[in-house]
């Protein structure tokens, strides 16, 4: 009973966390460009708990952060869309033919990410909205998020990593 009490616990703060990252990018990192693009702040934080064991979190946080980024703008369900595919499919992708977990590989997965998020997007879009696939997909803007997700992915691994190696130094067995 105490495992599955912690389990829910942890299900929480990682479901706020991404709550905390969306309204955070609705409200304050959308209005700032950085060479033309910002980072997708909730596509970050979910690639960086892909190999998180408690998948059914990483799911119900895609669902949250879709829900915000669709409520911010037009409700048509394609943010929510685009995270649930790119999680469901990084996750079985990842789990399949990545032996070990790395901190470079989590760049690569933010790079690769943002490649399926935005495919996954742009495409929901032109099916539904008949916007531009081509001229987004293929800018240099694009590269662009792609070079800052993937940074933000390996930075925010990276800062993971030094809070448990911080947490098994303290709390010593």
């Amino acid at each position: 009973m105490k495992n599955i009490f912690k389990q829910i616990i942890k299900t929480l703060f990682f479901i706020l966390f991404i709550f905390i990252l969306a309204i955070f990018q609705v409200t304050f990192i959308n209005r700032y460009y950085l060479w033309g693009t910002e980072p997708n702040m909730v596509l970050i934080g979910l690639l960086c708990n892909i190999f998180n064991p408690n998948f059914a979190a990483v799911i119900l946080g895609a669902i949250v952060g879709g829900a915000i980024y669709d409520f911010s703008g037009l409700f048509n369900f394609v943010s929510f869309l685009s995270f649930l595919f790119t999680i469901i499919i990084f996750h079985f992708w990842g789990k399949k033919y990545i032996l070990k977990k790395n901190l470079f590989l989590n760049f690569l997965f933010g790079i690769l990410g943002t490649i399926f998020y935005n495919f996954f997007y742009i495409l929901l879009s032109y099916f539904l909205f008949n916007a531009n696939f081509f001229q987004y997909f293929f800018s240099v803007s694009h590269l662009i998020e792609m070079g800052i997700n993937g940074l933000g992915v390996f930075i925010f691994c990276l800062i993971a990593e030094f809070f448990n190696l911080l947490k098994s130094l303290i709390w010593k067995k």
